[in-house]
């Protein structure tokens, strides 16, 4: 559909996303004189546009509503890039997605290991789980009169963590 409507590089993209830095991935190639299958592409022979495209394709693909499934929680699709798929990508750019990606987004409410809900305010490239957030209510279920006074770097608390999202236990997610 793309072919000589848009740049090379573009229909590269198009092309060959699916195709996994260890081997793998879809569409099969072909070779389209004799029509025998060819080995797929891997490692860094696939175009750098396209493993680019294949991290943010993934990420994308499980962070929103699909037809096919809902959209699971950031923390979690980011544990499951590391772990389940980290066969999927190259590595260097995997890790250059992780440090500007952040596991809880800004503005979204978290609870803490201590019972505070609070709302994620920063996020700490160095130590993506252990976010900045302002504390919004005290365990009891009371708010705080002034959230900015209860802002709390989890990166100099370790005993605190988010354990909660949107009803969601978290904790199995933060490791990776």
């Amino acid at each position: 559909m793309v072919k000589r409507r848009v740049p090379r590089v573009a229909s590269q993209v198009v092309l060959n996303h699916h195709q996994r830095f260890k081997g793998g991935g879809y569409p099969p190639r072909v070779d389209h004189v004799t029509g025998e299958h060819m080995e797929a592409i891997s490692g860094h022979r696939i175009p750098v546009f396209c493993r680019i495209a294949m991290v943010c394709d993934v990420y994308d693909a499980a962070t929103c509503q699909r037809v096919y499934s809902n959209p699971k929680l950031p923390v979690q699709v980011l544990h499951e890039m590391r772990t389940v798929y980290r066969d999927f990508f190259d590595p260097a750019i995997a890790r250059a997605f992780y440090e500007i990606i952040p596991p809880f987004l800004i503005g979204q409410v978290v609870k803490l290991s201590n019972g505070v809900e609070a709302v994620v305010v920063h996020f700490n490239p160095k130590w993506p789980v252990k976010t900045k957030v302002q504390g919004i209510r005290a365990p009891n279920g009371q708010r705080f009169s002034s959230p900015s006074l209860e802002e709390l770097d989890l990166a100099i608390y370790s005993e605190l963590e988010i354990t909660d999202v949107d009803g969601v236990d978290v904790r199995p997610f933060r490791a990776s």
